[in-house]
């Protein structure tokens, strides 16, 4: 067992000028690279300080511990991080946008190709990415004949009770990727994947729009954090609008 792993059972607040200097985060960072330090230590370097009682190691470690995991972590609201001790608004607004930046970075590295041919599949793919949100992200995955993925953009970042978006924003993305059909896919910040009434309002939109462009909406998905919701599996949308 290191020094770190003792300290942290005997919960000690030990000054940071007493740990070896090969167990400081930033000297571990430098020497072992950035995999290789732990959750708490990678918090450290964020907060950068700590207090006059803590340390930036104790305090990342008081913070951890207010959730059962970092995507829990991620989305405790700023009024609620920095009532911590030691945190304020600097601290918290910089572990806020390092969680930020970790989510927009997944998001934008989707990977092309793959086939996805059911709502399960498309589920799977989307929910690493943003199912663990705290805002709504509409998404909407551009395919080809074979139905794989030969594109992908954002089309709207909304509130915790919704989002807004235009078939004309969706479409013109489409026309743009060269889209023989398309997928829409939202998250529920609140976990609940069933559909709200404007959530179906627009998916009906939606199917309108593709049937006069003749590039189909072949479904839309909401994503929550351990289920998700097929609108065409479940709902009628879609013979409502055939011939």
């Amino acid at each position: 067992m290191n020094l770190l792993q003792c300290l942290a059972m005997k919960r000690l607040h030990t000054p940071l000028n007493a740990y070896p200097e090969t167990l400081r985060p930033r000297e571990r960072l430098r020497t072992n690279g950035v995999d290789a330090l732990s959750d708490g230590e990678l918090v450290a370097l964020l907060l950068s300080t700590g207090t006059p009682q803590q340390t930036a190691l104790d305090l990342a470690r008081d913070v951890i511990e207010q959730a059962p995991s970092l995507p829990a972590l991620a989305r405790l609201p700023l009024p609620q991080l920095c009532r911590l001790p030691g945190m304020g608004v600097a601290k918290a607004s910089r572990l806020l946008a390092a969680f930020e930046l970790g989510r927009r970075s997944a998001l934008q590295s989707l990977p092309e190709q793959p086939s996805l041919q059911r709502p399960d599949l498309v589920a799977a793919y989307l929910r690493p990415r943003f199912g663990d949100l705290n805002r709504e992200h509409l998404i909407a995955l551009f395919l080809d004949a074979k139905n794989r993925v030969n594109g992908h953009s954002i089309i709207s970042i909304g509130t915790l009770t919704g989002t807004l978006v235009h078939p004309r924003d969706i479409f013109r993305e489409a026309l743009q990727h060269n889209a023989h059909s398309l997928l829409i896919a939202h998250n529920h910040p609140s976990g609940d994947p069933i559909p709200s009434s404007d959530d179906i309002h627009t998916t009906r939109r939606l199917i309108a729009c593709g049937r006069l462009m003749q590039m189909e909406v072949l479904d839309h998905l909401v994503i929550g954090r351990h289920s998700h919701y097929s609108m065409r599996e479940h709902l009628s949308l879609w013979s409502d609008h055939a011939g």
